[in-house]
């Protein structure tokens, strides 16, 4: 009986050891996840700032955009608008140019 016993306590031992060295094994592999979780928060951080960055450039782009579209969309209008006055003054030019070369000749 006291065979059994020590027989059984040698089996736990061994049975204890060999998780002893698997919990140690997953120690190692959970410190290995930990440094790759440092290093992608890291890279993560960096990402934010570059993207916060863009975005600032981004929008002062947009901003150049709108502008200069409103600037072409008043200049054609503007254009339009004077488009009928510039014809009679060039049509005007013109007869006076004419008349000047029926004078001289």
């Amino acid at each position: 009986m006291i065979a059994d016993f020590a027989a059984q306590q040698q089996q736990q031992h061994i049975i204890i050891d060999q998780q002893d060295e698997h919990m140690d094994s997953m120690l190692g592999t959970v410190r290995n996840l930990r440094g790759i979780a440092d290093t992608m928060n890291t890279e993560l951080d960096d990402h934010v700032i570059l993207l916060d960055e863009m975005d600032g450039m981004v929008d002062r782009t947009q901003s150049r955009l709108d502008s200069a579209r409103s600037r072409v969309a008043d200049f054609l209008k503007k254009s339009q608008e004077n488009s009928p006055l510039k014809v009679i003054l060039i049509l005007i030019l013109l007869v006076i140019i004419l008349l000047a070369l029926v004078i001289m000749t």
